[in-house]
């Protein structure tokens, strides 16, 4: 197993480390890990659940994900991928041409739930922590120069100059498209198992 220092030193050596997911807890020695921690027999239950891009949230959301397997739940705890880029290719040519050049404001989501027993303060207060940010529903890769949809449910919340009715179809539609199996992997985890994407 990779030290939280050995993690941290690893993903510098890709770029510059995102700041600190604003909701899960760091490292008490490294900072820029973040330790997703979840208990089942306690009620810390995972609250990722649904397909996301990590952190879209953000005006610049991370370029890349680390994940290194610690402790892990006796049964459960798979996480799936899905490509985005595979999804795009295999949308006719009609659809393509009308997402390209469209954008979406991602805000945080489901993570409101986690505020929303507090009341209105809470989530008022999350909001400005989180923030929101604008993100073309079709980007472009900077190494492959390959186009990916770039919406999810966790937190694409409207299409820009979409009524709210019109962009609620169509992001359902993308997400069933992009939770297809076709275009999805499945990891089951060991200890000690590292994984970047």
């Amino acid at each position: 197993q990779l030290s939280s220092a050995a993690l941290l030193e690893l993903a510098c050596h890709l770029g510059p480390p995102a700041p600190p997911h604003p909701l899960y807890g760091v490292d008490a020695k490294n900072k820029g890990v973040t330790v997703l921690e979840s208990y089942g027999d306690t009620g810390k239950l995972p609250d990722t659940a649904e397909w996301h891009a990590d952190m879209t949230f953000l005006s610049e959301p991370p370029v890349f994900t680390v994940l290194h397997a610690q402790i892990l739940p006796s049964v459960g705890g798979d996480t799936l991928w899905a490509s985005a880029t595979a999804a795009y290719d295999a949308l006719p040519s009609h659809l393509k041409n009308m997402l390209d050049g469209l954008r979406a404001v991602h805000d945080f989501g489901s993570f409101r739930n986690s505020f929303a027993n507090e009341g209105h303060e809470a989530v008022t207060f999350a909001a400005q922590k989180f923030g929101q940010a604008v993100h073309p529903v079709v980007r472009v890769n900077d190494c492959t120069g390959k186009k990916a949809l770039y919406v999810n449910e966790g937190f694409t919340n409207q299409i820009v100059g979409m009524d709210r009715n019109a962009s609620n179809q169509l992001l359902s539609f993308l997400y069933t498209h992009l939770a297809k199996p076709e275009f999805s992997v499945r990891h089951h985890w060991c200890v000690g198992d590292l994984v970047l994407w």
